[in-house]
């Protein structure tokens, strides 16, 4: 066994509100999620360590391009993945922490078994500092990344910021593709719609996602049905009945 210091990309994340879970079949799942993401992106190539527990990943790479794709495919992998189908009680979310710098790598007959230091924990404390499906970096690994000819990524510059349990401050960014898909701000402006219902829609509505996926199941009926024939919202006065219908519509 041999050890080596050596410059690293790594990437800490975990999924915000894991520890609510308390349906042992979500574990499952999430363990489930976890091999299928790596049996989809990790490979030989992009990556020399990968560590996982519960719902986190530890994972090292020497090329930080490689690592930043790593990070952006697990925060699509998540947004794009339909959690409250597979029975979550929530959307679940992903923080991703990024950081590039010193470590000790040990290595035991040509494998990497670990990788230890005061720079890995340094990493781990960005991670609980990131928002729900955001990816954070160092201003390191972030100029690492943006200095490649191809500009495949980019980044939101967020200051210098407090890590998690006291570890003093670090200069982080958001991290982006640099593709026009992948923008945080401005947001698309929706296309003009017909709308004559005599209430205007509520852009505060939230939730009721089980009674509109139950109303859009009951109006997108293949069977035959009469032109005018309708479906109605029952309950007590001021619960949200025509809140609803107007959010369905």
């Amino acid at each position: 066994m041999e050890t080596r210091r050596q410059v690293l990309s790594m990437l800490f994340s975990d999924i915000w509100g894991y520890s609510q879970l308390k349906n042992n079949d979500l574990y499952v799942k999430i363990q489930a999620f976890n091999q299928e993401f790596k049996r989809q992106f990790l490979n030989a190539e992009n990556h020399c360590f990968c560590n996982t527990w519960g719902d986190a990943f530890f994972i090292c790479s020497y090329d930080p391009l490689d690592l930043a794709e790593i990070a952006l495919n697990l925060r699509d992998k998540f947004i794009n993945t339909h959690w409250k189908r597979m029975g979550f009680p929530t959307e679940q979310s992903v923080r991703i922490g990024l950081h590039a710098q010193q470590v000790e790598i040990v290595i035991e007959d040509g494998i990497v078994k670990d990788i230890v230091g005061e720079n890995v924990n340094a990493t781990a404390r960005i991670e609980p500092i990131v928002d729900p499906n955001e990816v954070f970096c160092s201003s390191t690994l972030f100029k690492l990344v943006t200095a490649d000819p191809n500009l495949k990524f980019k980044g939101v510059a967020l200051g210098k910021k407090p890590l998690a349990k006291n570890f003093g401050e670090m200069e982080l960014y958001q991290l982006l593709r640099s593709d026009k898909m992948d923008v945080e701000i401005p947001k698309p402006i929706p296309k003009e719609r017909s709308w004559h219902l005599p209430y205007p829609q509520n852009p505060f509505f939230t939730g009721r996602d089980e009674i509109l996926d139950d109303l859009h199941a009951a109006l997108s009926d293949d069977g035959t049905a009469a032109l005018t024939q309708t479906q109605a919202i029952s309950g007590l006065g001021g619960i949200g009945k025509t809140q609803i219908a107007i959010e369905y519509a």
